[in-house]
């Protein structure tokens, strides 16, 4: 058992602060012209800073008195101090983006304070944060490594980020066109479409198992729709291939999908893979305009966004990260 004594709560971006952050005085009118309902802005803004209250009174109760940063204030100088617990409070967004500034095995314990997040990442919520607090405080309490993708992206700078979700190669706009090269397992392959996404294990449930990989098997394609054949279904049917799923055996792997292959151009990179640790994908860009690498779903309007250009000829190396996240589960 770890002894807590220095907690920092990372507070989300309400969507109300958001809108003021990124409109300033115009704000009003923002909202007017887009005839948004600022009444139900301002109840979760309210929801979040009361769990927030709840948060830090129970912390209180063990005699900890927790920091507090907002995430849009959040920078890798705020990690110099070692912490105890590190306490993401707001929905998904909130945890990923502050999973990335952990370096080391200090514990991550989410509570979620966002009403409209689906908050897959988090154990505890408004609901029961005092409870499991009050677990966490007297050690009752599991640790789950969840893996991370490590990308190393080189245009003119050298950045490397990490991704708790998923990482995203191609155009940035999605719909536009991505060529790009790949180098995996010693082999080198084309592909064109709309650009390839990366995801972990624990990521899966975002992009990637959304993303419909057609089954390319000819055989398999063709004894299926003669079975439904039979059975008088006669609508033309794609097969999504079970292949490309994860299993628990491979929760400490990445695996990739490919989004729209341009089928006409006969590339060579299969529609999904894996990555185990100790393995190495690079990527080089050939987008022509608006290539990009996103980490998390991380977009250029987000404050510390991190989607970075992938210029003509720039290069993404991705693998499992040596540095698990260390998530407390309660």
């Amino acid at each position: 058992m770890r002894e807590i004594k220095k907690v920092l709560i990372i507070s989300k971006m309400t969507e109300m602060e958001f809108d003021e952050f990124k409109y300033g005085a115009a704000v009003d009118e923002f909202h007017k012209l887009k005839k948004i309902n600022v009444r139900r802005l301002e109840e979760n803004h309210e929801y979040h800073y009361n769990c927030l209250d709840k948060i830090v009174h129970a912390f209180k109760e063990h005699d900890v008195s927790p920091g507090i940063i907002k995430k849009q204030n959040l920078g890798r100088s705020d990690f110099k101090e070692r912490w105890d617990l590190i306490v993401p409070t707001g929905g998904d967004g909130t945890f990923m983006d502050a999973a990335r500034y952990v370096q080391d095995e200090t514990l991550f314990f989410g509570i979620k304070s966002s009403p409209r997040s689906i908050g897959g990442h988090y154990y505890a919520n408004f609901a029961n944060a005092e409870e499991q607090i009050r677990k966490v405080m007297r050690g009752d309490y599991s640790i789950e490594k969840r893996a991370r993708i490590e990308g190393v992206v080189r245009n003119d700078i050298t950045v490397t980020d990490l991704a708790l979700n998923d990482l995203y190669i191609g155009d940035r706009y999605v719909v536009g066109y991505s060529r790009l090269k790949v180098e995996l397992n010693g082999e080198t392959h084309d592909a064109s479409g709309n650009g390839i996404v990366f995801s972990t294990y624990h990521g899966r449930t975002g992009w990637y198992d959304n993303i419909p990989v057609p089954e390319t098997d000819p055989q398999l394609n063709a004894a299926v729709k003669q079975c439904l054949g039979r059975h008088g279904i006669l609508e033309e049917v794609k097969l999504v291939s079970t292949r490309c799923d994860f299993t628990s055996e491979e929760a400490d792997c990445v695996k990739y999908k490919l989004l729209m292959r341009d089928t006409k151009k006969g590339d060579s990179l299969p529609d999904f893979g894996i990555l185990r640790p100790g393995e190495t994908c690079t990527i080089e860009s050939h987008v022509l305009s608006n290539g990009c690498v996103s980490f998390d779903g991380n977009k250029t309007a987000r404050p510390r966004h991190r989607m970075y250009d992938m210029y003509d000829a720039s290069t993404v190396t991705i693998r499992v990260s040596d540095k698990p996240l260390h998530v407390v589960k309660v």
